[in-house]
């Protein structure tokens, strides 16, 4: 199989649109690479974004799972593909976020964020893709070193996660329906 070619994968555009994000800088990163910043004070549960981009459908695959790190997996076999630009393509990972994505492809603060304070998503809540992993550099005390896809999280983890996560995903983790 010729893991470039995308003939299986079929695609939908999602048209969102995003709010005020003046308050929202792409910067140097001390995780890796760059971050996306808030210069705002943000409340908890607050929605910053909907993430912008087209869904993709593809089955999974062992050779496919590390092509595209930019794909952000909202459902089996489901992902969202972020266009060129999107903030959210800065969001890096945390074992300890400070965002989830919820069902409705928003970005939601789990708890205050104050002014300078980078923006984070465990990567994990994001993917169901048995195949996938990638190594963590987050630096957290309670950092993973490798991250696997949602159903392989602990039970304690799903079940923080569970209120925000798509409903598929649940289907595929022992957080009780």
């Amino acid at each position: 199989m010729d893991i470039l070619k995308l003939e299986a994968t079929q695609v939908e555009t999602l048209t969102v649109q995003a709010k005020d994000l003046k308050y929202l800088a792409v910067e140097r990163s001390p995780i890796q690479g760059l971050g996306l910043f808030t210069y705002n004070q943000l409340a908890a549960y607050q929605i910053i974004f909907t993430i912008n981009g087209r869904k993709v459908y593809r089955p999974y695959d062992p050779a496919y799972s590390h092509l595209n790190p930019n794909w952000l997996g909202i459902g089996y076999e489901e992902w969202l593909e972020m266009s060129s630009g999107d903030l959210s393509l800065y969001i890096n990972h945390s074992c300890s976020p400070n965002l989830m994505v919820n069902k409705h492809f928003e970005l939601i603060t789990l708890r205050p964020i104050n002014k300078g304070e980078e923006l984070l998503i465990d990567y994990s809540t994001t993917e169901l893709d048995p195949y996938w992993s990638m190594k963590c550099y987050c630096g957290q005390p309670n950092c993973r070193k490798l991250l696997l896809s949602f159903q392989y999280l602990s039970i304690q983890l799903q079940k923080k996660y569970s209120k925000f996560i798509a409903p598929a995903f649940s289907l595929f983790a022992g957080v009780p329906k």
